[in-house]
């Protein structure tokens, strides 16, 4: 079953990065059709195979760094689970092999776009920074999500339920 949803994951995100390469090919040779005789400086678009081939590789990794987890997290779901509404809170990571398939593609990622941009020490304190913030913005959460639960109950049951909802992070 995991595979399946994988390979639909990656199909439509092929599909996209295809769509996306078709605009980004084309787009260079729309502007300067309309914007040559504005632009004081001689434009020359040109199709970069090379380039287009990286943009789809990085569509299907950016896709495939962010399916992996809930994919893996689904996999211990039954099905028979889902029909009933009734999915058990209990495991909130995927198995060791979704979470190690996880980190290296985003590692890949990171690699990949460290080594190929112009300044590498910019794009790894971009890449640093942005997982540092994730971190800052993960811990906040938990932080509020703690004080929440430590507040008094509402009376309210519309708004007991918005809390008690808001505090499980399993929901």
């Amino acid at each position: 079953m995991f595979a399946i949803y994988l390979w639909q994951v990656l199909l439509l995100s092929a599909l996209g990065s295809a769509i996306g390469l078709v605009f980004g090919a084309v787009l260079p040779f729309a502007i300067a059709a309309a914007f040559s005789s504005i632009i004081p400086l001689p434009i020359a678009p040109a199709l970069q195979p090379v380039e287009l081939l990286l943009a789809f590789f990085y569509g299907l990794l950016t896709a495939l760094a962010f399916a992996l987890w809930p994919l893996g997290r689904a996999h211990d779901v039954p099905v028979s689970a889902l029909f009933r509404d009734a999915v058990s809170p209990g495991r909130r990571w995927p198995r060791r092999r979704y979470v190690v398939a996880s980190a290296l593609v985003v590692a890949l990622l990171a690699i990949i776009a460290v080594m190929l941009s112009y300044d590498r020490k910019i794009a790894a304190i971009f890449i640093t920074s942005a997982a540092a913030v994730f971190g800052m913005l993960q811990l906040v959460a938990l932080l509020l999500m703690a004080i929440a639960r430590r507040l008094p109950h509402a009376r309210a049951t519309a708004l007991r339920l918005a809390i008690a909802t808001s505090t499980d992070p399993a929901r």
